[in-house]
């Protein structure tokens, strides 16, 4: 019998209950093994928001990516402007919890994604002292479709499933190397040691590309960050079995080329450095493909230029993610292009609205801010409406300044009394 004879055979034997039941079922299992990427949000009438606002998530007219969903959006605004509650709306979607006044639209493809959404809440200093405790928290790997909500779960329970492998590792390691040390004490009953010896450095070759060190392969991936506060993963610890965290190290090299390090206890790593470790750790142990990864104040303890290098990393380490950052840092906002950034500001009749960056049609050419091309501090003022310049007593000094000089202009002093002025 022909498959779709029997589908329509077993269909036509159902009740009409069991066939939407088996529909349903159905349409699950398709929507959990594909991608959803954003390409608007409608908001209709909720809260503090103007009624029908929508958000494009689209890249706009004249772009070779022409209505493709962003790859990556920025959303910057006034406090209490709701750039959280957009996140928000982002994972209740994705989790089929959303609010009937939101409507948000997708393109969907058939590529598998894994999982379906990350979200990392803003990090405060209270949430990263978690990562000083010594207990190990057990992560139970539920899928590839689940959505990861780090607002309810710890980053470090990832660093189990790391540690489990580094455990298995470290066995196979010790065997082998017991089996190369056999080889080596074999050498002396045999003539040509050194077609032995390339054997052997052959063998060994071959074994660690097939069982690469994952702590070494962490350090490779948080090498562009880490560097930078002269810090690096430790990649050969003496046992893996008191490991409470990942290992890092400072290192400095010393006079005479040679790199010499000390190993930093979790406790005593700055706020920044745990933050890297809190969303880069989890990042690595689930490889995200195919995601929408949500990330509240990533500029959090990070000073303003490892805030864009930061998000940069991220980006660039799992490109195949649409990502959605809210943020407070013109710094981090310098990263996109103008149809990235979502602002958000109030009205004149206190109603949260889109501020655009374009006249006319939604084209490239019509864009009159470009964030990548302007100094922070005129992002700043542009982005972010810092139009003030100081302070109320510099002002005046400035201000007492220009008088002075103006005196000094129009009135007929000598050089003594200028000098006392």
């Amino acid at each position: 019998m022909d498959t779709s004879d029997y589908t329509q055979e077993l269909l036509d034997s159902m009740t009409e209950e069991e066939r939407l039941h088996s529909i349903e079922m159905i349409r699950q299992l398709y929507d959990d093994f594909t991608r959803e990427q954003l390409t608007q949000i409608k908001i209709k009438n909720y809260n503090q928001f103007s009624e029908n606002l929508i958000l494009d998530l689209t890249y706009p007219k004249g772009h070779k990516k022409t209505g493709e969903p962003l790859n990556k959006v920025c959303i910057i605004g006034q406090s209490a402007t709701g750039k959280t509650t957009i996140l928000n709306f982002i994972k209740d979607f994705i989790g089929d919890k959303l609010n009937n006044e939101i409507e948000i639209s997708k393109k969907v493809t058939d590529k598998q994604a894994k999982p379906k959404l990350i979200n990392f809440p803003a990090f405060g200093v209270e949430n990263i002292k978690q990562l000083d405790k010594d207990e190990i928290l057990e992560y139970e790997e539920q899928g590839y479709n689940e959505i990861i909500d780090f607002s309810k779960t710890d980053p470090k329970e990832h660093w189990y499933s790391i540690l489990q492998d580094l455990k298995k590792y470290q066995e196979k390691a010790i065997d082998f190397n017991l089996e190369i040390s056999e080889n080596f004490k074999n050498l002396r009953n045999i003539k040509d040691t050194k077609t032995e010896i390339d054997k052997i450095n052959k063998k060994i070759e071959v074994w660690e590309n097939k069982n690469p060190n994952l702590l070494a392969d962490l350090d490779f991936f948080l090498k562009p960050i880490l560097r930078k506060f002269y810090l690096r993963i430790k990649t050969n610890p003496s046992s893996v079995e008191d490991l409470k965290f990942i290992p890092v190290e400072n290192y400095k090299y010393k006079t005479d080329g040679e790199i010499s390090s000390k190993e930093i206890p979790t406790e005593f790593l700055s706020t920044g450095t745990k933050q890297i470790l809190a969303r880069s750790i989890p990042l690595y142990s689930i490889k995200p493909e195919n995601s929408i990864i949500l990330i509240d104040e990533p500029e959090n303890s990070f000073y303003p230029d490892v805030q864009k290098q930061y998000v940069d990393f991220i980006i660039e380490s799992y490109p195949n993610n649409q990502f959605f950052f809210a943020t407070h840092s013109p710094t981090i906002a310098s990263s996109f292009e103008p149809w990235e950034i979502v602002e958000l500001k109030f009205n004149e009749n206190g109603k949260v609205e889109q501020r655009l960056y374009y006249e006319g049609e939604r084209h490239v050419d019509n864009y009159f801010i470009h964030p990548k091309y302007m100094r922070w501090d005129d992002v700043l003022i542009e982005l972010f409406n810092s139009k003030f310049e100081g302070d109320e007593e510099r002002n005046n000094a400035l201000q007492e300044l220009s008088i002075l000089e103006r005196d000094l202009e129009i009135d007929d002093f000598n050089e003594e009394e200028k000098k006392k002025m």
